[in-house]
């Protein structure tokens, strides 16, 4: 299978919103890494900054309720180190 092409247009889309989203947390957008594949696109992002400590909160720290985000295939790291 042949990678997906994305319109000059959805990519305008794609960095205006995130141009957007930079501007409203005062943060810098510097390089970055995208990747057409048979199944869609993938975006690699890093993120450094600080934060008070008071406002920090650890995957351990989790309460009943409390909603946590994650992305990606949980567990592909350790299978990966696997094969």
């Amino acid at each position: 299978m042949q990678p997906q092409p994305f319109s000059v247009e959805a990519l305008e889309e794609l960095y205006a919103g995130m141009i957007f989203a930079c501007n409203k947390y005062n943060v810098d957008l510097v390089g970055g890494d995208t990747t057409s594949t048979t199944s869609g696109l993938v975006i690699s992002v890093t993120v450094i900054g600080e934060a008070n400590k008071e406002d920090i909160v650890y995957r351990n720290d989790t309460k009943e309720k409390n909603l946590l985000c994650v992305s990606g295939d949980l567990g592909g790291a350790y299978m990966g180190s696997k094969f």
